[in-house]
């Protein structure tokens, strides 16, 4: 019975340490304006919830009924204050991975535009090629061969202008795809971390298209309800068990 006690005991000191840390990180996203006042305040009660919930257990028939009923409700209330404090760590994390889809969309619609930009700039320099071309056929077609080649000399630094100009976008075009390309692949990857919750959502909503903001928020909701609560009566559960070993 020690063992499983001492077990217990570490399982739930581990729990309630992992808790602490997503609560204290949370509340103080929620007040980040005094981050350091809340990671302090944070820290200190939580570590009295715990101790608090152990010297309950100890001392709940010597205690005076007034104090036992009010530690105990600092006790639910601090948990309910943890609770929340994981609520909004996990909800941080969901909303920081709905930023980065949303930016590289914004950035996918930029980089749409700036590609069709470069489309636009390669299809007037072509267009001015095929201009000169056609000025140069003109003369060839009417047996202005001499001329025509006299043209075609004075065109050339033109025309050497025009081909660089349409090279650098050609060049522009490929960067831009490629970019295009990456942040696309970005964006499946985090579509594809939401691949189980859409299924487990899915699955509870009888195969129609769920709300996957609803069902982040349950999900949420039910490790929130577990967290902490579990953690204080695991940890209520291993003074009972080393007490009575």
């Amino acid at each position: 019975m020690m063992r499983i006690g001492t077990l217990l005991l570490m399982c739930a000191l581990a729990l309630s340490g992992i808790a602490a840390y997503y609560s204290i990180i949370g509340l103080a996203t929620i007040f980040s304006s005094a981050f350091t006042a809340v990671v302090i305040m944070a820290s200190i009660l939580e570590t009295s919830k715990l101790v608090v919930a152990s010297w309950l257990y100890h001392n709940w028939n010597k205690v005076n009924p007034f104090i036992r009923t009010y530690l105990t409700a600092a006790v639910v209330v601090l948990m309910m204050i943890t609770s929340l404090g994981i609520f909004g760590f996990l909800s941080k994390a969901h909303v920081d991975q709905n930023l980065d889809g949303i930016d590289i969309n914004l950035r996918i619609e930029q980089l749409d535009g700036q590609l069709a930009a470069a489309r636009d700039a390669s299809v007037r320099y072509r267009a001015q090629l095929e201009q000169l071309d056609r000025s140069i056929n003109i003369q060839l077609d009417t047996n202005r061969a001499t001329q025509a080649m006299a043209a075609r000399r004075q065109q050339q630094a033109e025309r050497d202008q025009i081909k660089l100009k349409i090279d650098a976008e050609d060049a522009r075009l490929a960067d831009l795809n490629d970019q295009k390309t990456k942040l696309r692949q970005r964006l499946g990857a985090i579509e594809t971390e939401f691949g189980p919750i859409r299924y487990v959502a899915e699955f509870f909503s009888g195969g129609q298209r769920p709300d996957l903001e609803k069902s982040v928020r349950w999900m949420i909701m039910v490790l929130v309800l577990v967290f902490d609560p579990l953690a204080v009566l695991m940890l209520i559960a291993a003074n009972g068990s080393i007490t009575r070993s």
